[in-house]
């Protein structure tokens, strides 16, 4: 639960540091805000309306700031957007920066894109052969539809057949590694997003993972030429090093999708390396919440994350973050996603949220999102509190609003400073305070404390 509060009036209040290197407390028990010198004039501030979250209407839209976070929106499945009307596939042009569709929706892509130019939108490809295609157009999801895969290309299981998902039956094991499968992968992929009317602006890679095990039903031995992590992972990083290069040089994006494994420790430096070296971004499906879970990831989670993220900055990569659960709406879910992206987002990550991983349910589009959040006026800090144990509460400033996250399992206060927000004369500071709830997130409009 968030609640925020203004600070009280504490006029000629004194703010002592407890140590050297940790804040003290303000008077009233609250954290200190790094930087406050014996001394400071306190302002009384009103609380800001409706628990510190302002009324957003839900139709309109973020203005793209450098340093903003953007929106994308994961349209993969078979019914999304099929019965939009003109009006409604405006309006999810302008408010995402970039979508995934399936190849047959061809023609609701060249909408998407005529109602927003700089929009843009990715073909949905498989590193798997599937065996089934569109049944009106005849289009598959396999960069190696069936009928085309050769039988070297096919990955055998135990019994010397071809091997099956065992979470997708009709998609087969493709040997990811052999050269002449990813050559036939690249270049049919490339002739369709490059054909003369085309209107996309590259490919999503779909299951681009760092292990067999979910497509193996837990037995990443059962895949018989690659029966470990280790072998397998050489095998696809050689994928992506023959196939990214070849779709950025027509000038298309080539982005990965790692699943749920991006910030896992035992996956998280192969991926963002993969990512770094060979593709123009990746996707991260399960950002702050686990496949079907409604609690979110722990703190060493959101440390994982934060790195990956600044590393995908600072190269330029693209860092798609999705937040998934299994609620609708659950705004605890969304903010604390989205606020986790806000920490590290510097022009290049896009934040999308799916109340249900069937991907079928219509884009959940938040009346959060519409808040101008402006651009970031420096990177996150974390606001520590030695009375308050446990991982630090982080804060990240905004010329338009202020981003508060905290990723530990127990309710934290925490006081900021917002006088480059506010009107004030010299030696006045403008202080407010909020508590966010565990594994929580806040999205605020500094100017109610002015």
């Amino acid at each position: 639960m968030l609640t925020a509060l203004a600070c009280a009036a504490l006029v000629g209040g004194v703010a002592k540091p407890a140590s050297a290197d940790l804040p003290g407390r303000l008077p009233g028990s609250l954290p200190i805000i790094p930087g406050i010198t014996p001394g400071t004039t306190y302002r009384e501030q009103p609380p800001p309306s409706d628990e510190g979250m302002l009324p957003f209407a839900s139709d309109s839209f973020d203005t793209v700031y450098p340093g903003a976070l953007h929106h994308f929106f994961y349209a993969i499945g078979s019914n999304e957007l099929v019965d939009a009307n003109d009006a409604q596939l405006a309006a999810t042009a302008r408010r995402n920066a970039l979508i995934v569709l399936p190849p047959w929706k061809d023609q609701i892509a060249a909408k998407l894109k005529a109602a927003n130019p700089g929009l843009r939108v990715l073909v949905y490809k498989e590193t798997f052969v599937s065996t089934e295609s569109d049944k009106a157009t005849g289009k598959s999801v396999s960069g190696v539809p069936w009928a085309k895969a050769k039988p070297s290309w096919l990955l055998r299981g135990g019994d010397g057949q071809p091997l099956a998902s065992s979470s997708v039956p009709y998609y087969y094991f493709a040997d990811v590694g052999n050269p002449a499968y990813q050559d036939a992968w690249a270049s049919n992929v490339l002739r369709e997003i490059t054909a003369r009317g085309s209107p996309w602006d590259g490919v999503f890679i779909d299951d681009f993972l760092p292990t067999t095990y979910y497509h193996a039903d837990g037995n990443v031995g059962e895949v018989a030429k690659y029966p470990s992590d280790q072998q397998w992972q050489p095998a696809m990083a050689s994928f992506a090093a023959r196939v990214g290069p070849r779709v950025q040089a027509a000038g298309k994006l080539a982005i990965a999708n790692m699943g749920g494994t991006w910030a896992d420790p035992r996956y998280a430096e192969w991926n963002t390396s993969v990512v770094l070296s060979y593709l123009s971004g990746g996707l991260d499906e399960f950002f702050t919440h686990w496949w079907g879970s409604d609690e979110p990831q722990d703190s060493s989670y959101f440390d994982t994350v934060q790195r990956i993220g600044q590393r995908l900055e600072q190269a330029g990569k693209i860092f798609l973050a999705q937040t998934t659960n299994n609620q609708e709406p659950d705004a605890r879910a969304s903010l604390y996603g989205y606020v986790t992206a806000l920490m590290f987002a510097n022009g290049h990550t896009a934040f999308s949220y799916a109340s249900d991983p069937s991907y079928d349910v219509g884009e959940s589009w938040l009346p959060i999102y519409g808040m101008p959040v402006g651009r970031a006026l420096g990177a996150a800090a974390p606001l520590y509190d030695q009375s308050q144990p446990g991982p630090p509460v982080w804060i990240r400033k905004f010329s338009r609003a202020l981003a508060i996250a905290n990723p530990g399992d127990s309710p934290k206060t925490v006081a900021f400073d917002v006088r480059e927000y506010c009107n004030v004369p010299p030696g006045a500071l403008v202080a407010g305070h909020t508590t966010v709830g565990p594994r929580a997130g806040a999205l605020l409009d500094p100017t109610v404390f002015c």
